[in-house]
């Protein structure tokens, strides 16, 4: 598992860096489809180091962190899911994916990471092998508007303050039995990296037109239900996607399993990314 910077284009944000986590198969493996892991928010790629070190037996897996998260610089306001995914996409194809020497990669989107998997699967889909939608979040028009009106813009310092107890009750408090107080504190400093600024991409997730866009994804998809709390809005994703395989893995529980269940996810994501082949 190496970590790496590539300059970006931020646009109207100027020049920036955006911070990717980068595992590559032992000298000699048989390359198979590389996978690109796009996080959930407010994380970082590092949510999926456990999930990279399965994967990258056969192939090359790499996790970016979303520009404003992890190691990323970032936009000073929100932007939609469009933004965010034109950045990244022109990030995959400065590494070598699509055309280049990598090839197509298999998108994997995690709850945000799903929505921007979709939009770059739709606005490049001849840079995409294929996309895995793991926990998307769907919701109807009525409460993607109240979850928008509801997003904690110019939060004070207690405001800050309480959001900052309930990530640290979540991750470290509420974490695994197995994981370790170092591990628990890690994920939740990684989560505090944006800061009060933490909620820049759910702008963006609960702007983004569903009900428009996923019927027009035309690159194979595979949705995964795992015992989580997207698992129905997954299910009914999936119904909006023409041809998107669904996959249920009710052996897969809670948000902590990517961490603590990796294999059994990578077992998923190999068997359709080596379909794909």
């Amino acid at each position: 598992m190496h970590r790496h910077y590539l300059d970006v284009d931020l646009g109207e944000a100027g020049a920036g860096q955006l911070h990717y986590r980068r595992a590559e198969p032992p000298a000699g493996a048989t390359r198979r489809t590389p996978v690109v892991c796009l996080h959930q928010t407010p994380t970082s790629s590092l949510e999926f180091e456990p999930l990279m070190r399965e994967l990258a037996h056969e192939r090359l897996v790499v996790a970016p962190d979303t520009p404003g998260y992890g190691g990323s610089d970032g936009p000073p306001a929100p932007q939609s899911i469009d933004w965010y995914a034109a950045i990244l996409a022109r990030a995959l194809e400065s590494l070598g994916f699509g055309a280049g020497p990598l090839g197509r990669p298999v998108l994997f989107g995690y709850h945000t990471g799903a929505v921007l998997a979709a939009q770059v699967a739709l606005a490049r889909p001849a840079l995409v092998a294929g996309i895995v939608l793991h926990g998307f979040p769907l919701r109807t028009p009525a409460e993607r508007r109240q979850r928008l009106e509801a997003l904690p813009r110019g939060l004070d310092v207690e405001g800050w303050w309480k959001k900052v107890e309930w990530y640290y009750d979540m991750h470290v408090r509420q974490a695994p039995a197995r994981a370790t107080l170092q591990e628990r504190t890690r994920v939740f400093g990684q989560d505090m990296v944006a800061g009060p600024d933490f909620w820049f991409t759910y702008h963006g997730v609960w702007s983004w037109p569903y009900e428009e866009r996923l019927p027009r994804i035309a690159v194979p998809c595979l949705a995964i239900a795992a015992d989580e709390v997207l698992a129905e809005a997954t299910r009914a994703s999936a119904r909006l996607v023409p041809g998107c395989e669904l996959r249920e893995l009710p052996q897969v529980k809670g948000a902590s399993a990517l961490a603590t269940q990796a294999a059994e996810v990578a077992a998923c994501v190999r068997d359709f990314a080596d379909r794909l082949s």
